[in-house]
């Protein structure tokens, strides 16, 4: 067959016999081949576009990472493409293809819930740089805290200071993340023998509407937790203001822990015990392991480094 007949297939010529077109298309599927987007790229085989993967943009951890990105990025003449993933496969997937086509020059994930092999099938593409979320990978560069130890010194620095029945917020647990931190969670409420009760978990949480809801529904209970670790600052702003619109005390009733350190948790008051991870730095090391990916180096994991930052939020005394 000809040339001519093959890239009318490809570029979906109406005017193709249909016992043709089906052989052309079993040859494609046969050797996987992916057309490239444009002509153009085929010459320059460089677009200067990034693609970012959030969940969402309402989340201020992924606004406040992408605007960290996208400032660097710029310096180094590159522009981003945000891509919002909602947690869904098929849209993670669906990115994926943007580096197969050449459509984008690399992709950062900043959050995944693709199986890592299919990430792995995809680096021979294009630059992949996974952040903010832990996988166990040889093949793809990440960056990432350790979620698992912050959801722990989270929970025992609140048990450490008194309290002893302590809930939970998440946005979703399918975030490897968000798993881990809740494993530390358990774990710490663990070291003192104290059981997770269920109905001290809140998932869904992203903002100051959740927090202000969040206090509301533990005031309804009869077996009400005494502190909670909030998924981020915000919640955990949210929950402070409407705690003390319903005359609870902060933190003589109620010990709060934020997530993040963002400068609401500096000028809230009482002002707020969060984990301090530096969102800058999880960034700017996502570019030079972006970079490095682009030039052929070799693959690099990088653990950031977290702490408890005690505010007035957890202070009873």
């Amino acid at each position: 067959m000809s040339k001519a007949t093959v890239s009318r297939v490809i570029n979906h010529h109406p005017y193709v016999r249909p016992e043709l077109r089906a052989r052309v298309q079993a040859i494609i599927d046969e050797k996987n081949y992916v057309p490239v987007a444009t002509a153009k790229d085929l010459r320059r085989l460089q677009t200067n576009l990034i693609g970012v993967v959030v969940p969402n943009l309402h989340h201020p951890f992924f606004s406040q990472l992408i605007q960290e990105l996208s400032g660097i990025l710029k310096i180094d003449r590159y522009d981003v493409v945000i891509l919002q993933s909602n947690y869904e496969v098929e849209r993670e997937r669906e990115f994926l293809q943007y580096i197969r086509t050449k459509k984008l020059d690399g992709l950062i994930f900043t959050t995944l819930s693709l199986p890592i092999e299919e990430i792995e099938l995809a680096i021979t593409s294009g630059a992949i740089v996974i952040c903010n979320e832990h996988v166990e990978t040889e093949l793809v560069s990440t960056v990432q805290f350790d979620e698992e130890l912050a959801g722990y010194i989270g929970t025992r620095h609140l048990l450490e200071n008194g309290y002893t029945r302590i809930g939970f917020c998440y946005d979703t647990l399918k975030s490897k993340a968000q798993r881990q931190r809740y494993q530390g969670y358990k774990r710490a409420l663990k070291g003192y023998d104290i059981q997770v009760q269920r109905e001290w978990i809140f998932s869904n949480c992203c903002g100051l509407k959740d927090g202000k809801n969040i206090i509301h529904i533990i005031q309804s209970m009869q077996n009400a937790p005494d502190a909670i670790f909030s998924g981020s600052d915000e919640i955990a702003a949210g929950i402070i203001m409407e705690a003390q619109r319903l005359r609870i005390r902060i933190p003589q009733d109620f010990g709060v822990m934020g997530f993040d350190n963002q400068e609401l948790s500096m000028i809230m008051h009482p002002n707020i015990t969060t984990i301090n991870t530096s969102i800058k730095s999880m960034a700017k090391n996502s570019i030079v392991l972006l970079h490095k990916q682009l030039r052929g180096e070799h693959v690099q994991r990088i653990q950031l480094p977290i702490s408890v930052i005690e505010r007035e939020s957890t202070r009873k005394e």
